[in-house]
């Protein structure tokens, strides 16, 4: 059931976690930037190159004029000369002249000259900034569109927190009560009675922290107790802890209600008992009108462990107690549990935190995750720098959530800095400094405002219960340790990026405020971003209704694929008379099937089975009976196998399933999309495809996590074909469909692409873990050519000519075999006969 995504370290249960830092990159993006860093450099180097050249012509050209001239000049000095002996005083003058003249011209050379450089040296230093500019502008915008993916975590299989050798956890699952001896209530309050509250200039805060104390002296922890106890709460020892949860549901009310698991993980400071207003509904939700009107809707299986470490869960007493290791013991709590799927819900920080890395590390066991003020801590990556650059430049409301969550971080990281020991400490030995933190702490994530009265959020009541509850069980020292050691040491894993489908909700009053833009960076597949009109980070207590809805909308959106978990398949899409029932004959081995060979979902539907029984036995067959006994759960299952299995020799069993069948032929071909061939006009052109010759089908995809939808696909002008299927266990595409198949259309989306294919399918079968697909399949002649051309010989201009050729080859094969090996037979290809010939 528990399929980590991240890279096990099979070390010591003790062993640190080691993890990898290094940025996963894709390949392309390196490439890309080295290339564009290259294609600079060579720009820069052959810029520096033509200036040299040009430089060097130009030289050559100016000494060239200049050695021309000089010889002029040198002639016209001789003829002046020997003119001079045989003028007067008037021709030295005109002499004089003359010499004027020359060098006047040899100025406008020059100049004309001197333009040149300047023009010549203008264009290059355009071209080498405009060449810079434009590598800036390249990398620049490479890095903004490029979103930084980090590896996998690397993490211990298991640990210990108990001092000592490990020692195997006792895997039972024992029934919970709260029961807080009268002695240490009593002591509380004459503890909280003796101590002295510092007066604050503030009158009107004085008072309200009067009546606060007041309410805490006079409160009735018993009564509450009570109440807490009628939750039905559980223990088991997991990794040398005893981890305390509640799990609660209600019979499912009506034919067409499906019980989802859901798992709440609460923050800091808080407890599973903060949920006690939405549970209810959850468990219950047609009791509170959230129903929605359907015909069919979902009611949850609430499991709320208290986070290990905190309130009832026991203490670790061993350090590197971190964020890793409390994901894993909640991972193997739901194993522990026996439940496959579920929903995560994640609040207050740190448990929204908890539950992404825990979506992240086991993606395959997680249905959704819905995330309740979530606070994502901006990674200082080049790709968030440029990002926000971008948002700066544009005006994009992005920086005003950015510049928020880094002042509340800068806060946060000032609190949170101080030594665990030193505040822990005072919380443990006085009960007034356990009232004012956890009052600081609700008020500033609940309001923004700093004056707010915690009596205008909550009732009396909620504010006591919870700081009883930290101080009876002495939380808060442990919970300051475990914060610490998961906040201010090592923090690469919250540089998870979960990829399963995740609703957002933010509340106004949130202390923090995270974009669109830096939620997509961290969460991949956003499915929806809500935002609440009131309430802070406790808001289940202050508007459960909404934040129930809000679940409810997200698990109604992927309701169809819960039902077909169940074996309730849709009626909408497998009708009646597709679904049959098979029983087959096994012949099995001493001692064979085992039970943990095989892995079915809670409605029986069989997603792995031992590799004897494949076939008769097919993917996502309903497993209804082995032999005369009725299996209707996997308790069933584990015990029919335990007692009917022969260990010492073979023996038969009988296996009796239900069996969805093949597709459904199309005959009303108005209903078909736009994009079916038989709607094309008709052509005799070999490179179009045939608008004749074609059955088209309806049929189905059914996907569950950790199997292989084994499909390949390719297009060619606007038809996406099934290139290869892979004959694998896992998958349903072996039967409904064929290499050669075009899909037309997947649900509602018409498809003309493989990029639209595959994330279609990604999104339909997340969603609803099946779909609906349009298909056309060749029957003619004609057609069917045209298929095999585009599958495989994608080469050939004519599609006809592959199978001359073949026609030709066997031929030649066929003469051979009846008459030997003769000489060597005329090419039949033209560039063959070519080199023949010559």
């Amino acid at each position: 059931m528990m399929n980590t995504s991240a890279v096990i370290n099979n070390g010591s249960p003790n062993a640190p976690v080691v993890i990898n830092v290094a940025l996963g990159a894709p390949l392309w993006f390196y490439i890309g930037t080295m290339s564009i860093l290259m294609f600079s450099c060579s720009c820069c180097v052959l810029w520096c190159l033509c200036m040299f050249i040009s430089l060097a012509r130009d030289d050559k050209k100016s000494t060239t004029a200049k050695s021309s001239a000089r010889r002029e000049l040198d002639a016209i000095s001789q003829s002046i000369r020997s003119t001079r002996k045989k003028r007067n005083v008037k021709g030295e003058e005109e002499d004089e002249d003359g010499d004027g003249k020359i060098d006047d011209k040899n100025d406008v050379e020059q100049g004309r000259q001197t333009s040149i450089d300047h023009s010549s040296w203008q264009m290059s230093s355009f071209f080498f900034y405009s060449v810079l500019f434009i590598s800036i502008i390249s990398i620049f915008i490479s890095i903004y569109f490029h979103k930084p993916q980090f590896p996998p975590l690397e993490i211990d299989k298991d640990g210990y927190w108990k001092p000592g050798n490990p020692v195997k956890d006792d895997d039972t699952i024992y029934s919970h009560t709260i029961k807080i001896d009268e002695t240490e209530i009593q002591k509380f309050k004459n503890k909280l009675a003796s101590e002295t509250r510092i007066k604050y200039r503030n009158e009107e805060y004085d008072k309200y922290l009067d009546r606060l104390f007041q309410v805490i002296e006079n409160f009735d922890w018993k009564q509450h107790e009570n109440f807490l106890n009628t939750f039905k709460q559980y223990r088991t020892e997991i990794e040398g802890l005893n981890v305390h949860f509640a799990r609660i549901s209600t019979p499912l009310q009506g034919k067409n209600k499906k019980l989802v698991p859901i798992l709440l993980l609460h923050g800091f400071p808080g407890s599973f008992w903060d949920f006690f207003k939405l549970v209810p509904i959850l468990s219950n939700p047609s009791r509170h009108g959230f129903d929605f009107g359907v015909k069919e809707t979902i009611q949850f299986d609430v499991i709320i462990p208290s986070i290990p470490g905190f309130v009832f869960s026991e203490k670790p007493e061993k350090s590197g107690f971190d964020a890793i290791a409390i994901t894993r013991i909640i991972a193997k709590l739901m194993d522990r549990l026996d439940i496959d799927e579920y929903f995560v819900h994640g609040c207050q920080g740190f448990g929204s935190d908890i539950a992404t890395l825990l979506t992240s590390l086991y993606p395959d066991d997680i249905l959704g995750l819905h995330l309740s003020n979530p606070f994502v801590r901006p990674t200082f990556s080049t790709y968030t720098l440029s990002k926000y650059v971008f948002s700066a430049i544009f005006g994009n409301e992005d920086e005003r959530g950015f510049t928020e969550i880094q002042e509340y971080f800068r806060d946060e990281k000032f609190s949170v800095s101080m030594s665990p020991e030193v505040i822990g400490t005072s919380l443990q030995n006085s009960p007034m400094s356990t009232v004012l933190f956890i009052e600081n702490e609700w008020k500033s994530l609940s309001s923004r405002a700093k004056t707010t009265n915690l009596f205008n959020l909550f009732t009396l009541d909620e504010i006591a219960t919870e700081i009883y509850i930290y101080w009876l069980t002495s939380s808060a020292p442990s919970a300051l340790q475990i914060l610490n050691e998961c906040y201010n040491k090592d923090l690469i894993w919250l540089s998870a990026q979960p990829k399963i489908p995740t609703a957002v909700v933010y509340s106004k009053e949130s202390p923090w405020l995270c974009s669109e833009n830096l939620l997509s960076d961290k969460y991949l597949n956003i499915t929806r971003i809500t935002h609440l009109p009131k309430g802070g980070l406790f808001h289940h207590l202050q508007d459960a209704k909404k934040i129930a809805e809000d679940i409810f909308s997200d698990g109604e959106r992927r309701k169809r694929r819960l039902a077909f978990r169940a074996g309730k398949f849709p009626d909408d899409l497998i009708t009646a008379e597709k679904i049959k029932k098979f029983t087959f004959a096994i012949e099995c081995a001493p001692g064979q099937p085992k039970y943990t060979d095989f892995k079915l979902t809670e409605g029986m539907l069989l997603i792995r089975v031992p590799s004897f029984m494949v076939p008769p036995v097919e993917y996502c067959d309903h497993l209804l009976k082995i032999n005369d006994t009725q299996i209707k759960s996997k308790k069933v299952l584990a015990q029919f196998l335990a007692e009917n299995v022969d260990q010492n020799k073979p023996h038969v069993l009988v296996f009796h399933v239900r069996r969805i069948m093949s597709v459904e032929h199309i005959t009303d071909h108005s209903k078909l999309p736009s994009n079916a061939s038989i709607k094309r006009p008709k052509t005799n052109n070999p490179l179009v495809k045939p608008s004749e010759g074609y059955e088209y089908y309806k049929t189905i995809l059914i996907y569950f996590p950790k199997s292989k939808l084994g499909i390949n696909v390719k297009s060619y002008n606007d038809v996406v074909y099934v290139e290869s299927i892979d004959n694998t266990w896992g998958s349903t595409t072996r039967r409904f469909l064929y290499v050669g198949d075009a899909i037309l259309k997947i649900d509602d989306q018409e498809i003309f692409d493989v990029q639209k294919t595959q994330q279609t399918l990604i999104n339909g079968l997340q969603n609803n873990g099946i779909v609906t697909l349009i298909i056309e399949r060749a029957t003619a002649q004609a057609a069917s050519n045209f298929v095999r051309s585009v599958l495989f010989w994608n080469k050939c201009v004519d599609p006809q000519l592959a199978m001359d050729v073949i026609h030709i080859c066997k031929k030649r094969y066929d003469y051979h075999v009846r008459n030997g090996f003769g000489p060597e037979p005329k090419p039949i290809l033209r560039d063959s006969s070519s080199k023949k010939q010559e």
